[in-house]
């Protein structure tokens, strides 16, 4: 095969890019078996045997993508390299249920505190 027949596989994504080696495949035999290739080096991940699966509302599954496209990595990558992050404690962790709770707990009684203060004063100043 000639440099100017071939696509461009760099654009190309997995599917066209297994489609075109399907429809191809006879004549990457041939230069398979005529020694055309060099062999290369690979490392094959293990298999994970745990599947996880949730739901989410779209807009956080559209910030998710937008984080998965500046990382570079796979959406599968990058949802396990965040997980295992906050798993282990590593990096920025949410903020938990019960973390919230206590800050609204917090932001009422302050608010008990000031409002009663701030109309004291109102009254004053309108009198």
């Amino acid at each position: 095969m000639t440099e100017n027949q071939d696509p461009d596989f760099e654009s190309m994504s997995y599917a066209e890019l297994a489609e075109w080696q399907y429809a191809h495949r006879e004549e990457l035999d041939d230069e398979f078996e005529r020694g055309e290739y060099e062999p290369v080096e690979v490392e094959i991940s293990p298999n994970l045997e745990v599947t996880r699966s949730f739901r989410l509302p779209a807009i956080d599954a559209e910030l998710i993508d937008q984080a998965v496209e500046r990382s570079g990595l796979s959406r599968s990558e990058w949802i396990r390299d965040v997980l295992l992050a906050a798993a282990k404690g590593e990096g920025d962790s949410p903020v938990s249920k019960v973390d919230l709770q206590q800050a609204l707990e917090l932001l009422h009684r302050v608010e008990n505190l000031v409002d009663p203060a701030h109309q004291h004063v109102a009254h004053r100043q309108a009198s």
